[in-house]
């Protein structure tokens, strides 16, 4: 009979297809995947209120003091609100800073050079590429980027006021928009704010009724498995992400004791392990066969569901005396294996409630100075791609403001902006956010247009005008509070809706204002995709693998994590330090491995890979790296114990080989591309990968440890070796510069 394993067992794999699937069930999963995005999850519904008050706020204000462009002030409330109170203040007070600085600069070239449109045109365009720089090279990047949006609007405010005066009092309200999005914001913000630790435990509710519902469905044998499988794997990339983020604010809190006596980490990390092990269970296609295996998911069912109640009650006692259902008469079985897994996982909820370690205990640690916000990276003077970057972007920015002269169409400015706001470090990341943009663009107007039509011309009050900016709000709130996946298109909701109910302070149907900015954004795209695609191409692909190579570089470290020579304070340090760098890793690798998948959907060149090939390569490094972190808290346990240094020569050969094939795999994923580019055939070269064998004949397995570590070595032995095969994934990546 099959044994506890720590994560997965070798044969318990999600089912993900390499092969290239149709139009309907891409279409499907595109219907899903939207779906996905705008349910409703622990702390949405909050983000949407505050943000409709301060937009609600703005509105007023600046209807009553007749504060020009009311659109752009409740539009910056979606930039600058957020659920840290103390956060929006600061981002706050540097958007005002970096605003007084584009704004003295920008007046300073009009005092110049005004009657000089020779020099006035050369002084801004060297400003914005400055700028566009500084969005690159400055540790507060976003205070650059707002520099240059500045600047930009300037640009197009000179090419159509052409009276001094005139085009200073224009600049200057722009002073008086901000600040009032500033100061709403962060009094909205700091009234409003929402406590972390109670969003974090509703997190770890909500996730872990999801498991419960999925393994209630898998138990009684409910349609539609395979769809909630993809759902919750949807889930393992955002949740635990989002579960983070909280866990950081509330330890930037006044009140850091609660924290202290529980392991959030690991409690986050077990309830990421659930999610995963539940959906490969369920996506693996097995049939319950014996009349045991039903009965084994619904008691598994009701100890979820029994742990979900009791963090939610935060009964201390019931989560230490939860009872795990035995496995033990349960046939061997592919399903058997889910269920010892989820066993598994489930009974290290006990340590989740040992403390972290004392203050006491917590040896000082050396920190290196943390940069200040206005102060530049380490390789900004040296990294030649800041300026190739400032200067794609500005070419970008020079060939619109030709274009609209050229065809005298003031209205279409909206293309400079966003040349400057879809400036992006690679060409996926600007075909996401280009693509938000415009979807946002036309969804936001399409609200807007019909309320200008039917709802407006029966308003002739403050009061009527605020319900409706309200309902609006509300629609592009609910998106704008999403993932990083989607997010942006509630913003560019936000604003052209904006922008057809509050064209200033007269009540008025005109669509020449979402007509020119859809046109805008059109043009504006265009010359991005030709100057980012022919100038210092910078591809998605390329930074997928070079993090491929950083994450298997990283997992390398992980077998030399722990060892006997250390203390149990310091072996846990390390092991928390490395599950935190582990994590950042993983993290910044789905964005790339998102903007890859957009990359590749929007090229016009033939497809050698596809994103959902993209995710089993995902799927299997990161499955990998749970399995290294299952090692580590398995080698803790037998420190504490003092069992880890009577071991450890056994597991030393093991340790030595995984660290040599991570690297290999690591060294060999990173010199393909420079391979490719001296093949002369314009084949990919042939390079070997290479495939772990360990030998584990040594452990005995007298000890329950003992087999514990046997079992995870054998997984990772067949893990590796999954990577090693699926290597065609990463080589069909083109990822040369051109």
């Amino acid at each position: 009979m099959a044994q506890p394993n720590e994560i997965f067992a070798a044969r318990l794999q999600p089912a993900l297809s390499t092969d290239s699937p149709d139009l309907f069930s891409e279409t499907r999963e595109f219907c899903r995947f939207i779906w996905e995005e705008l349910k409703p999850f622990p702390g949405r519904g909050h983000a949407v209120v505050r943000l409709v008050t301060a937009a609600v706020t703005a509105v007023i204000i600046s209807e009553t003091l007749r504060i020009p462009n009311p659109a752009f002030s409740a539009y910056l409330i979606f930039f600058i609100a957020n659920e840290d109170g103390v956060s929006s203040v600061k981002l706050g007070l540097l958007a005002m800073v970096g605003l007084t600085v584009a704004l003295v600069a920008a007046m300073g070239v009009s005092i110049c050079f005004m009657d000089a449109p020779w020099f006035r045109l050369p002084a801004t365009f060297l400003l914005i590429a400055g700028a566009i720089w500084l969005s690159r090279t400055l540790v507060l990047a976003v205070m650059g980027r707002l520099m240059a949006v500045i600047f930009a609007l300037y640009l197009s405010l000179a090419d159509t006021i052409f009276k001094p005066e005139s085009l200073t009092e224009s600049t200057l309200w722009l002073w008086s928009i901000v600040g009032v999005s500033v100061g709403v914001s962060a009094l909205v913000s700091v009234l409003l704010e929402p406590r972390p630790d109670l969003l974090l435990r509703a997190q770890i509710v909500s996730s872990l009724g999801s498991v419960q519902h999925l393994l209630e469905t898998l138990a009684l044998g409910r349609p539609g498995r395979l769809a909630e499988a993809k759902a919750l794997r949807r889930q393992v990339y955002a949740s635990p992400l989002r579960m983070r983020q909280l866990l950081a604010r509330w330890r930037q809190r006044i009140w850091p004791a609660p924290q202290h006596d529980t392991d959030w980490e690991l409690g986050i990390l077990i309830i990421e392990r659930l999610l995963t092990i539940s959906a490969a269970l369920a996506a693996s296609g097995a049939t319950l066969m014996d009349e045991r295996t039903p009965l084994g998911l619904t008691r598994l069912s009701q100890t979820v569901g029994e742990l979900k109640r009791a963090v939610d009650e935060r009964d201390r006692d019931a989560i230490q005396s939860l009872t795990v259902p035995s496995v033990e008469d349960l046939p061997d079985s592919i399903v058997m294996t889910g269920i010892v897994e989820l066993t598994a996982a489930l009974s290290e909820c006990r340590f989740v409630l040992v403390p972290v370690a004392a203050p006491k205990e917590t040896a000082p640690a050396a920190k290196t100075p943390s940069l200040k916000p206005w102060a530049l990276v380490p390789d900004a003077l040296a990294n030649p791609e800041y300026a190739q970057f400032a200067i794609k972007t500005t070419l970008a920015i020079l060939a619109c403001e030709i274009f609209m002269n050229a065809v005298d169409w003031p209205g279409i400015r909206t293309s400079m902006i966003t040349c400057v706001v879809s400036a992006l470090a690679t060409v996926g990341a600007q075909r996401q956010k280009q693509l938000l943009r415009l979807t946002g663009a036309c969804v936001g107007g399409l609200m807007g247009l019909a309320s200008v039509l039917y709802l407006i011309p029966q308003m002739d009050t403050i009061v009527s005008l605020s319900l409706l900016v309200a309902a609006g709000t509300a629609c592009c709130a609910w998106v704008a509070a999403g993932s990083v996946r989607s997010s942006y298109a509630g913003f560019q909701m936000a604003l052209a809706f904006y922008l057809m109910l509050l064209p200033g302070f007269d009540t008025s149907i005109d669509l020449t204002a979402i007509r020119d900015r859809f046109v805008g954004i059109l043009i504006g795209i265009t010359a991005m995709w030709i100057f980012f695609d022919h100038l210092w191409h910078t591809s998605s692909r390329r930074q997928l693998v070079d993090k491929l190579v950083d994450l298997l570089h990283l997992m390398a470290r992980a077998p030399n994590t722990v060892s006997p020579a250390m203390s149990p304070v310091e072996a846990r340090q390390r092991a928390i330090s490395f599950r935190r760098e582990l994590y950042g890793e993983l993290n910044t690798g789905r964005l790339f491995l998102d903007e890859a998948k957009i990359e590749l959907t929007l090229t016009l060149k033939p497809k050698t890979v596809r994103g959902n090939q993209l995710e089993v390569m995902a799927a299997e490094v990161s499955f990998a790296a749970f399995l290294l972190l299952a090692l580590n808290e398995k080698k803790q346990r037998a420190l504490a114990s003092g069992q880890l240094g009577s071991i450890q020569p056994l597991l030393q050969q093991a340790d030595e080989a995984l660290t040599q094939n991570f690297t290999v795999l690591a060294e060999t994923f990173h010199q393909f591309p420079e391979a490719v580019s001296l093949s002369t055939s314009g084949e990919p070269p042939e390079m070997d990968f290479p495939h772990l064998s360990l030998d584990l004949t040594q452990m005995r397995e007298s000890t329950a440890i003992e087999f514990d570590l046997r079992s995870v070595y054998e997984t990772l032995q067949d893990c590796i070796g999954r990577i090693s095969d699926l290597n065609w994934v990463v080589r069909a990546l083109p990822t040369t510069t051109r």
